[in-house]
């Protein structure tokens, strides 16, 4: 509220008689502070000879995104800013739409609203926001003066921030469709693929074998369409098996008609990780699935090379290529999400393993707290009551797992 000498005299008491007790800690921490409070009241300090308090709004668009910012003066002092960016490019109700929404989230803690341009039902406005504040409020779209100086600096960060907003929208345009484009063009696609999935193997000395799929949808990551297979048919470390049941069960699901939102719409890029012996490994499970208009490839660590199908020669995409710098962020996306639900599995068993160590806690009693609490990490923080409201699971066993993982 730019109180800042209350706040300045309250830290200073506090510090002192920290002091005085030898709490030399709390002494630091109160003085560390203070320095804090005095470099931010430096930077507040504001060419005003009256102690006002100002919200200050203004708005810029360039026709296809808008921007408003408000800053803070309370006490004389500028308090800070932040910038916000809006669909409405419209000036008149963007601005206003847009004070409205901030009061109905924030208390009006200010005497003058000052804005950068005027807008419709501007008298209005006052009289709704006056009456929720419970005191004369002014809506002040100045001309000249401190208050037109500080809109122009407002305006002056909304046009900074609208800027780096542009520019952001046209890197992620570029790292995006536009890669999605390029990889279209260099490697002589059917059709820009908008859907991508990605498949990887993740096992350790043939334990825990999972297969993950990660969905890219017009070049970006669609979380919500990742998937995890557990192989269930393979015996042993054997990665092109596991592919190959992973792409079936794929394939089958989609062919089923399954609508789950990760199997139910067919991709137009199949992106295998490995080399040419992973691609081929699966060629007949795809050859059998029918989905010809389904383009798959491979790519290969260390050179980066691109495989297709029935091809002999990789293909080497530019190294500074959106296209490859796409392949390679699916590829290490789908080996990321491999590893990870791995290690879950691998944790989930292991704690399966102790749970059974423990006194009142057989196999079956271990399997109902797995799937009870699902989460590992909330299982070996959970309470003794927590524990015995699992049906199987006595007060004593609940005890004797709650001192179990405390010791560990």
């Amino acid at each position: 509220g730019g109180n800042n000498q209350e706040l300045e005299q309250s830290l200073r008491e506090k510090m002192l008689a920290a002091a005085a007790e030898e709490e030399f800690e709390a002494a630091k921490h109160y003085r560390d502070m203070l320095e804090m409070l005095g470099k931010l009241v430096r930077k507040q300090t504001m060419p005003f000879k009256l102690e006002l308090d100002l919200d200050i709004f203004s708005f810029v668009t360039n026709g296809m995104l808008a921007v408003v910012n408000i800053s803070a003066v309370r006490g004389g002092k500028l308090l800070g800013s932040e910038s916000f960016v809006l669909n409405d490019t419209n000036s008149e109700s963007a601005l206003s739409s847009f004070v409205i929404q901030y009061y109905d989230k924030n208390p009006l803690l200010c005497s003058e609203i000052v804005i950068s341009e005027p807008f419709e039902f501007e008298a209005e406005l006052n009289d709704y926001l006056s009456s929720k504040a419970g005191r004369k409020l002014n809506i002040i779209c100045p001309l000249g003066g401190i208050r037109r100086q500080l809109v122009e600096t407002s305006l002056g960060n909304a046009t900074d921030y609208l800027e780096k907003q542009a520019n952001m929208l046209i890197r992620k345009e570029d790292l995006t469709t536009g890669s999605v484009k390029q990889l279209y063009e260099l490697l002589s696609l059917k059709r820009p693929p908008r859907r991508m999935e990605c498949y990887d193997i993740s096992n350790i000395s043939g334990s825990d074998k999972v297969a993950s799929m990660v969905v890219f949808i017009d070049g970006e990551s669609a979380r919500k369409h990742y998937r995890h297979f557990k192989i269930r048919t393979v015996k042993g470390s054997d990665d092109f098996a596991s592919l190959r049941e992973a792409l079936q069960r794929r394939f089958e699901r989609l062919n089923s008609g399954d609508t789950d939102v990760s199997f139910s719409e067919k991709p137009d890029l199949i992106i295998i990780d490995g080399g040419k012996g992973q691609l081929s490994s699966v060629m007949t499970v795809y050859e059998a699935s029918g989905l010809s208009d389904i383009e798959i490839i491979s790519l290969a660590k260390r050179e980066e090379e691109v495989f297709f199908p029935a091809e002999s020669q990789s293909v080497l995409l530019p190294k500074d290529s959106l296209a490859l710098k796409l392949l390679v962020r699916i590829r290490d996306e789908a080996h990321r999400f491999a590893i990870e639900h791995h290690r879950k599995l691998r944790l989930k068993r292991q704690t399966e393993s102790q749970l059974k160590q423990i006194d009142g806690v057989g196999e079956v009693t271990a399997r109902k707290l797995m799937l009870h609490f699902r989460d590992i990490a909330r299982l070996k923080t959970a309470t003794a009551e927590e524990l015995a409201s699992v049906k199987g699971v006595t007060r004593t066993a609940a005890q004797n797992i709650v001192e179990f993982f405390k010791n560990l």
